[in-house]
């Protein structure tokens, strides 16, 4: 639709909320000494923002934490990712201790609404979407620093409940795990409307679904959270043409009609399987 009417997706999803998307970038589990090369290059190319995933070993998590910090500087956005790595008394002490080292934020922290049964069983975690909220709502209560949930892998329910609970602070929408555009799109309305910011989540997507994000970022009001759109920087190689890039941390919706990319056959003709 956007290449035939020579109209950029932002725009055929409302209009442009910002030009621009910060990003977080990404550090998965590792050695505490890559960390800290990791965090120091990122630093350099200029991103302020950083999502660490933790709840291997807590004390790894806290040292993580707290080189990251070190490095980043105070003014930077770090949020830890559990994948739903705990219960509710020992997430309230590991937020707190990770607070104290400088996270500002925590996402799925509850073993109810962890990451793989989302990705195995989201209907039980649908039916249960009132008792999990008011268990994440407890927490929050609890802890010193905000909470980020997923909530596209599930039905409406999750997201009406934890907005009616005030059971988080933050929405994290993947959008191919939403479905669709305008589902994830309704997803960050829905945050909008129930007074929650929100970010745009991400599975390490090719340039297709990459360009498709910042394009919604930017014509969502609620997405004022840095967003998980790590591709380009993980990727050895793409299927898209022009590839997208970082701009001191942030990431532009590409320019031109629809996605505003193009796919490069001849890329295409090198991963083909």
């Amino acid at each position: 639709v956007g290449q035939h009417y020579n109209a950029p997706l932002r725009v055929l999803l409302g209009g442009a909320h910002r030009t621009r998307v910060e990003v977080s970038w990404v550090a998965f589990i590792r050695a505490v000494e890559e960390i800290e090369r990791e965090i120091s290059n990122k630093v350099a190319e200029g991103f302020t923002a950083f999502k660490l995933k933790v709840g291997d070993e807590p004390h790894l998590d806290i040292e993580r934490v707290r080189i990251c910090r070190r490095i980043a500087g105070p003014e930077a956005y770090i949020k830890v990712d559990a994948s739903g790595q705990w219960e509710e008394e020992e997430a309230v002490e590991q937020i707190s201790a990770l607070a104290a080292v400088g996270a500002n934020a925590v996402e799925t922290p509850l073993r109810a609404a962890a990451r793989a049964l989302a990705k195995d069983a989201p209907e039980t975690v649908n039916e249960r979407a009132e008792s999990v909220a008011e268990a994440l709502a407890r927490v929050r209560r609890r802890v010193p620093i905000e909470l980020i949930e997923h909530v596209s892998d599930f039905d409406e329910r999750f997201a009406l409940a934890l907005i009616a609970r005030r059971a988080v602070d933050v929405f994290n929408v993947v959008p191919v795990q939403a479905g669709r555009l305008q589902r994830a799109q309704r997803l960050l309305n829905l945050a909008e409307s129930g007074g929650l910011r929100a970010l745009i989540g991400s599975t390490v997507e090719l340039g297709i679904g990459t360009a498709a994000a910042p394009h919604l970022a930017a014509a969502c009001a609620s997405v004022s959270v840095a967003s998980d759109l790590v591709g380009p920087g993980l990727l050895k190689g793409d299927v898209v043409t022009p590839t997208l890039c970082y701009d001191r941390g942030y990431i532009q919706p590409p320019r031109g009609p629809g996605l505003g990319v193009q796919l490069d056959e001849e890329r295409m003709q090198t991963y083909a399987v």
